[in-house]
């Protein structure tokens, strides 16, 4: 009888799978929030809602410049992560940068780049909801040198780069070293991006530069990371006209 009764009690008990998250807020003013985001996660095998799990209310607060961690649980196996969907619940308005994903049944992280969109539940604030997809497993690394020239230099831009190849495009997320100043004048920084569409042989790229401060760059390189090897040069794109990204688009191709 107690055997039976235990086998009964473990039929009845549902295998729980946690998804867990690592959320980048902005390092602009007011790009924080103490709202709560509901969290609506999409699979290879089908969806699951996780209701308001990114409360900036609580200890892991969604704060401006912060890196806050969330984990949430359901009963619901969506299989391979793929999109993720952000709904405000807060006039409070945040500034997302990225969010990196993974579950306990699949530890690889995915990664959701959000580029420089306001979200608040008013849409005179921002977007109210945004889906964002994967775009693959590849990791890009962007090498920029900004010029010498007086005022080439920005403090307030928000780039992102699409990068264009032989078997498509892919985008990455705002260009922003996290406790650096980049985009300094003469610097060289370089930025990492996992997460990628292999886009296969690089020809171009564009960039989008959103804000009010120039930046007058000399080149940019584009590099794919291996394992276990250094990373490989695929383009170095130079800014022979001095075209300055001042809340523009412009895109630049090899010659």
């Amino acid at each position: 009888m107690g055997s039976t009764l235990f086998l009964i009690m473990l039929i009845g008990v549902s295998a729980a799978y946690d998804y867990i998250f690592n959320v980048y807020t902005a390092n602009k003013a007011y790009a924080g929030t103490d709202g709560a985001v509901q969290v609506i996660l999409y699979g290879s095998e089908g969806e699951v809602d996780l209701g308001k799990l990114f409360d900036g209310s609580t200890r892991s607060k969604l704060d401006t410049d912060s890196i806050s961690s969330f984990s949430g649980s359901s009963e619901k196996y969506i299989g391979a992560i793929e999109c993720i969907e952000l709904i405000m619940h807060t006039s409070d308005a945040w500034l997302p940068l990225k969010v990196v994903a993974w579950s306990d049944y699949a530890l690889r992280n995915v990664y959701f780049y959000s580029r420089y969109r306001w979200m608040s539940d008013s849409s005179s604030e921002g977007a109210t909801r945004q889906k964002i997809c994967s775009q693959g497993d590849t990791k890009y690394w962007l090498k920029t040198t900004t010029s010498t020239k007086w005022w080439s230099g920005s403090d307030n831009l928000w780039v992102s780069i699409t990068i264009h190849g032989s078997k498509g495009d892919t985008e990455t997320g705002i260009l922003d070293l996290k406790d650096f100043d980049d985009f300094e004048s003469g610097h060289k920084d370089t930025y990492i991006f996992p997460g990628m569409k292999d886009v296969g042989h690089v020809s171009c790229i564009t960039i989008n530069a959103r804000g009010t401060d120039g930046w007058l760059f000399t080149e940019i390189s584009v590099f794919k990371y291996r394992i276990g090897d250094t990373p490989m040069l695929l383009a170095t794109f130079v800014n022979h006209d001095n075209v300055w990204m001042d809340s523009n688009v412009h895109k630049f191709c090899k010659e």
